[in-house]
């Protein structure tokens, strides 16, 4: 049985503001990718961890929000990084972000974001609105 959202490809970049978002579209079928930062999601460090022992691959939380989402281990702040989130975002339906405005804009990997927030007319998850919204976000009045 599939999905409602079945081929639908979902890159997620997101904290734990929006590891939700990226659980449910994992739920409803979606190819949910998590990606993460050398060291592993800060998600990997929130308690309860299993049987009170702390460590990366024992987090409940992280374990809850990342079920369904495949992972990858990506730095998109260096140029390799970088490249390889540009062609996995040219390929992504979705994209789930929660860093503060302007923090990915300033980094090598310009170009996935710019394509991803002007040119796109697909949703794209931000913790500035904490909603869904669009390229035509743009248009509506501020306190949207």
């Amino acid at each position: 049985m599939t999905g409602a959202l079945d081929g639908v490809r979902v890159l997620d970049l997101s904290d734990q503001q929006g590891a939700f978002a990226g659980k449910l579209l994992a739920g409803l079928g979606a190819d949910v990718v998590l990606v993460e930062p050398p060291g592993g999601s800060p998600l990997r460090s929130i308690p309860p961890f299993w049987q009170g022992v702390e460590g990366p691959e024992r987090s409940l939380f992280f374990w809850f929000y990342s079920a369904g989402k495949r992972g990858l281990t990506l730095d998109w702040r260096t140029a390799a990084g970088a490249a390889t989130l540009s062609r996995l975002a040219a390929r992504a339906d979705v994209l789930i972000e929660s860093e503060p405005p302007g923090t990915c804009s300033s980094a090598p990997a310009t170009a996935a974001w710019r394509l991803t927030s002007t040119s796109w007319p697909r949703p794209v998850v931000s913790r500035a609105r904490s909603a869904l919204t669009t390229p035509t976000a743009a248009k509506m009045p501020a306190w949207w």
